[in-house]
C-alpha cells in the first residue's frame, strides 16, 4: 500500500494532478468543441472519484498506523554527566 511504500499523500496527489493535466491537454488537442462538454463531465467524474477514493483509503490506513511516541527524557535530563 502507499503508506508502506513510503509515499506521502501529497506525492500521490501530485501524480494524479499531473495525469489529469496531461489528459486535459490531450482532450483539448483532439476533441472538437461540441465534444468538450461531455469530456468535461466524464474526466471530472473519473478523477474526482479517484482522488476521493485515494484520500479516504490513505486516511483509513493512516489511522491504523501507530507512530512511535517521542521520548523526551533525554531532552529534559539536562547536561549533568555529559
Amino acid at each position: 500500500d502507499i503508506l508502506e511504500a513510503g509515499f506521502d499523500l501529497s506525492e500521490v496527489q501530485a501524480a494524479f494532478n499531473t495525469l489529469e493535466s496531461a489528459t486535459w491537454r490531450r482532450i483539448l488537442a483532439d476533441l472538437e468543441g461540441d465534444e468538450l462538454a461531455e469530456a468535461l463531465g466524464l474526466v471530472s467524474t473519473v478523477f474526482g472519484a479517484a482522488k476521493d477514493a485515494l484520500g479516504r483509503q490513505y486516511v483509513s490506513l493512516a489511522t491504523r498506523t501507530h507512530a512511535p511516541s517521542l521520548n523526551l527524557r533525554a531532552l529534559f535530563a539536562g547536561t549533568d554527566g555529559v
